[in-house]
């Protein structure tokens, strides 16, 4: 769900193959934090997916798809979060863009069953 929303609105964001990739990686993860507690699973998930050996990705790569996975739920990207200073100036509109297609795409299939297959 969340790559179709991000292929549908590529014209808006402008984001390239590997922004979509950070995508596609943080929203097969997102949820890891659930595990260990429900309510603030998106502070877990973060915490996770940056001690995790994801190998083939670097420190920065990580820490991306660690941000997306705190930011699908609740409080927005703020600059003034320790989480995101920790990410390079030109990759904070990125965040802030793919965490809205995750929030989005999560919305829209909560249950993760695929209940809305397609859309035009």
């Amino acid at each position: 769900m969340a790559l179709r929303l991000f292929d549908r609105t590529k014209p808006l964001h402008g984001l390239g193959e590997q922004a979509r990739e950070w995508l596609a990686s943080a929203a097969l993860r997102h949820d890891v934090g659930s595990l260990f507690n429900s309510r603030r699973h998106h502070k877990h998930a973060y915490y996770l997916i940056k001690r995790a050996d994801l190998a083939g990705l670097t420190a920065d790569e990580i820490e991306m798809i660690a941000n997306l996975a705190r930011y699908h739920r609740r409080a927005l990207p703020r600059r003034k979060h320790a989480t995101q200073q920790a990410l390079p100036g030109n990759n904070r509109r990125t965040l802030e863009v793919l965490s809205a297609l995750l929030r989005i795409a999560d919305g829209l299939d909560r249950s993760h069953f695929s209940v809305i297959p397609t859309w035009t």
